[in-house]
């Protein structure tokens, strides 16, 4: 099952789906009337600097200048109500919740101490509720937390005989992970001292909310698009936060839950107020723990020659590379590969650096590998194990067999092991070996007028590979796109608008940065 990469990207012609249409029973008879929209507003304070849209309570937190959100404004506060949701729509996620509608904007006051602290708020309507949102943002200079007490306030309840509906608060981001040194956007999920989140590349940084009171009901933190999937689909309300964490390196999100129940006790409460911090900096590990934590993180990628096609009775040489991109050593790796011992005659299998083959079995092949060392970030360079592996095709194969297949395995380190799979292979039996700079995708449709948007996509990279895109025009120039990640089965899909391209045959391009993989196809602008 293919995995969408990223949904909306106006800058590479994206568009996103629209939204299925929803009701509430509780739209009040006299809906607030909207003020105009105020303009974003920023707390300038050193190191975190902290921006609240105010017209869908959207925020952009940095840390010393440098983003903690995806895409800016990736993150903020939402509310569940009577089965809907309200708030931003985030980049690559299915959540399109219903606006909130503003109600007012204060300037920055205070002066950044702990006697005056920066702070702001933010008031809006829940869409056409009688709900009122009012949050409070506040400050102070040299710390590395914010904090923002919400109230939630029914202004006109309709109290029956069923109450109130709960009112569900969130608050979490995708977050981005900028701090020096590390690796983009990508990071350890963690719960601890309260606080749900992530660390970074190197642990030494943490970025995560904390409730202060009452106690958040639920925390999560999770893939970005699961986490954002919990919150809600469309403007569809989602099932909520589960108390877990992933703590899998990857490009996650993080936030906290909490329900006010205003039908109870009697007499009915009006609102219910929240406190929470959010935090981000430098947040160091101690040495001992960060040491026991440290983990390795194996990716293997085969890569056969020819690599597309390869003739009845010819040999084909699979060179197979191990690396480590983890902050922890490996202890080993053992590797199965499958093959079937009916088409295939496996000739040998060697290795300059180390590996050794254990087992030969009827469709596998076990090979294990000494230890590889942890990442070098000073040096940029990871620890590598190459394997050469050959067979031969047996005679009377028929044309177009196909020969693909994916290398599993599992590593030892000093934390807590792990396993995973290499990237797929295109190759088949073909009249005579076949060799190729850049193998053929997929696209949908392959023609169509200005405005048709084309989907294109491949199966063949290596799982979470970051992959670079871009297109080539009729004339020969190149038009850079954004770096993608494949899903955790090395599938990648995109789709392009061609809106503003003149007629004409193009070619869209996919290259792993990791399996060094091009792939590419044509598509016509009529």
């Amino acid at each position: 099952m293919f995995v969408i990469a990223l949904l909306a990207l106006l800058a590479f012609g994206f568009s996103s789906v629209a939204p299925a249409s929803a009701t509430s029973s509780l739209k009040p008879s006299n809906p607030p009337v909207p003020n105009p929209a105020p303009p974003i507003t920023t707390i300038n304070g050193s190191p975190l600097t902290i921006s609240i849209n105010p017209m869908n309570l959207a925020m952009a937190v940095a840390y010393e200048g440098r983003q903690q959100f995806y895409d800016g404004f990736d993150g903020g506060t939402f509310v569940g109500f009577d089965g809907l949701v309200f708030g931003s729509s985030p980049s690559g996620s299915y959540l399109n919740p219903y606006p909130f509608i503003p109600f007012s904007q204060s300037p920055v006051t205070g002066t950044g101490t702990a006697a005056d602290p920066f702070q702001m708020t933010t008031s809006v309507w829940v869409g056409e509720m009688p709900v009122r949102l009012t949050q409070v943002t506040s400050y102070v200079n040299g710390d590395l937390r914010y904090r923002m007490d919400f109230t939630v306030q029914v202004i006109t309840p309709d109290k029956t005989d069923e109450g109130f509906p709960p009112i569900t608060l969130f608050h979490g981001a995708d977050l981005d992970m900028n701090f020096p040194g590390n690796t983009l956007g990508e990071g350890y999920g963690v719960y601890e001292n309260g606080i749900v989140g992530e660390r970074s590349e190197d642990r030494q940084y943490l970025a995560g909310f904390q409730a202060i009171s009452p106690p958040a009901e639920k925390y999560m933190e999770a893939d970005y698009a699961l986490f954002w999937d919990a919150i809600g689909t469309d403007e569809i309300l989602g099932p909520g936060f589960d108390n877990t964490v992933d703590s899998e390196y990857g490009d996650g999100g993080a936030g906290l839950q909490w329900t006010c129940k205003l039908d109870e006790p009697a007499p009915y409460a009006t609102s219910c107020t929240i406190s929470m911090y959010g935090v981000f900096g430098p947040v160091p590990l101690e040495k001992e723990k960060e040491k026991e934590k440290a983990a390795a993180d194996i990716y293997i990628v085969q890569r056969p020659t020819p690599n597309y096609g390869v003739g009845a009775g010819e040999i084909v040489e699979y060179e197979v590379e191990v690396s480590n991109r983890g902050l922890g050593s490996a202890k080993n790796v053992v590797l199965k590969m499958p093959f079937d011992p009916a088409i295939l005659e496996l000739l040998d299998a060697v290795s300059d650096d180390g590996a050794w083959v254990t087992e030969v079995g009827d469709g596998y092949l076990i090979i294990k590998t000494p230890g590889l060392g942890a990442r070098n970030d000073k040096a940029q360079t990871v620890a590598k194990i190459k394997i050469k592996i050959r067979f031969r095709v047996r005679e009377g194969i028929a044309l177009w067999t196909p020969l693909a297949n994916r290398i599993t395995f599992e590593w030892k380190d000093s934390a807590k092991n792990g396993k995973g799979s290499s990237n797929i292979t295109m190759l088949i039996v073909a009249e005579a070996n076949d060799q190729r700079e850049a193998l053929p995708m997929s696209v949908d449709p392959a023609a169509g007028p200005v405005g048709t948007v084309f989907t294109f996509t491949s199966q063949y990279f290596l799982p979470r590979e970051p992959i670079t895109v871009w297109y080539n025009t009729p004339e020969g120039s190149v038009s850079a796109g954004p770096t993608y990640k494949a899903d955790e089965d090395g599938n990648l899909i995109v789709t392009f608008s061609n809106e503003g391209l003149e007629p004409g045959t193009y070619s869209m391009v996919f290259r792993g940065n990791w399996s060094e993989l091009t792939m590419t196809v044509p598509f016509v602008i009529e």
